[in-house]
């Protein structure tokens, strides 16, 4: 039992060193609300989860943005790129729907740097 015990106690802190003043810096359009808003959910979910968000671009790069030439309406795309997240939507609602997933995937627990 002690073992077990040692065990999670050791797991609890690798998990929180691994996430601990890990930056990252959140890029999207400043003149959308709607960006803006989905900045705003994405920061909401990092905070409690050790991450630091950061105007520099070193760390973890998240982009947010639309594309309605790739994507259907509401639609949105997660991609990983080594430490660049980009989550498009087709439009600015998929943008939004998809920086809810995004920030979904991290409360349940999963780093940035495994999100696929």
């Amino acid at each position: 039992m002690n073992k077990t015990v040692c065990f999670f106690i050791s797991l609890l802190f690798e998990s929180f060193s691994l996430a601990f003043s890990q930056p990252v810096n959140i890029v999207y359009d400043k003149a959308s609300p709607q960006a803006k808003y989905a900045a705003e959910i994405v920061t909401k979910a990092l905070i409690p989860k050790g991450y630091t968000v950061s105007k520099e671009k070193t760390g973890i790069v998240i982009h947010l943005s639309s594309n309605n030439k790739q994507l259907k309406e509401e639609s949105y795309a997660i991609a990983k790129d080594g430490r660049k997240i980009t989550v498009t939507g087709g439009d600015n609602r998929g943008m939004i729907y998809g920086s809810l997933s995004l920030a979904e995937e991290v409360r349940n627990g999963s780093r940035l740097e495994v999100i696929k």
